[in-house]
């Protein structure tokens, strides 16, 4: 058996979340957000699976943590005249980059995984030679340029406080998510992390589940404890993105409990 991993520029950030519903249960949209960083913390763990695959020794202390709060929700005609550094923050100081490489076992891809989580300067990710000013646009502007296409348009949106710690750092930081008419799919502008959606990969509840059966039968046993302590309640909520169930109870979000008997 061989694994082989194939590094590309990526940037990523692996997170422990805590929870970001409010009130008595969440929204489709609360759900949204909540599973696209619940699929980076998934990610992060397929990595650590990768780089300790001598012992299979899932490490319990993530390398990243992230909070999620204060969140608020509205229809975009409230916010389409705010300047976007009103509502987010701006890249500024260091961001957190990463690089996403494929776990193959035997020439075959198993699954995407997250490595590498370090603080960077913002010339890693953008581009905008000392220039902000297009920040002080506003909301109206990006949705003309940057996030026009085909498609209902974007109609409401949540604002969230995010807090970030890394490498005994921590940086704490606005960021937004928009979600168009009939769709509870998020579009985040979150400039320290990245935008989540666009870095989760596909596939991954399929991966996750199938991930134990592509070890050797005496190495499957930790990992496949692993894939239990994911499970939650079959009552939980679905996100049609990332396929993650979130339990408006306890606040997590994993692998629904009739998906993984469905898969075994």
């Amino acid at each position: 058996m061989r694994i082989r991993v194939r590094l590309f520029s990526i940037f990523f950030l692996t997170v422990l979340l805590v929870p970001v519903f409010a009130g008595s249960g969440p929204s489709s949209d609360e759900l949204a957000v909540r599973a696209a960083y619940a699929a980076v913390v998934l990610r992060s763990q397929i990595g650590s699976v990768y780089h300790t695959y001598a012992g299979y020794h899932l490490s319990s202390a993530p390398q990243l943590a992230i909070r999620l709060s204060n969140l608020h929700a509205g229809p975009i005609s409230e916010i389409v005249s705010t300047p976007i550094s009103k509502l987010v923050t701006v890249p500024s100081a260091d961001l957190l980059l990463s690089q996403t490489g494929t776990f193959s076992l035997d020439s075959h891809p198993v699954a995407e995984f997250l490595t590498d989580v370090h603080w960077g300067p913002v010339k890693g990710r953008y581009n905008l030679n000392n220039d902000y000013a297009i920040f002080a646009a506003p909301l109206s502007k990006v949705l003309e340029t940057a996030m026009a296409g085909p498609g209902p348009a974007y109609n409401r949106y949540l604002t969230y406080s995010v807090s970030v710690s890394a490498q005994g750092r921590e940086r704490s930081y606005q960021a937004l998510a928009l979600f168009r008419e009939g769709d509870s799919t998020a579009r985040t502008v979150d400039y320290i992390l990245g935008e989540p959606e666009d870095l989760i990969g596909k596939n991954l509840v399929t991966e996750l589940v199938g991930l134990p059966a592509n070890l050797p039968v005496a190495k499957r046993e930790k990992l496949k404890a692993f894939i239990d302590s994911l499970v939650v309640d079959g009552s939980c909520s679905e996100d049609p993105a990332t396929k993650l169930c979130c339990d408006a109870a306890t606040k997590q979000c994993g692998i629904s409990s009739h998906e993984l008997a469905a898969r075994n």
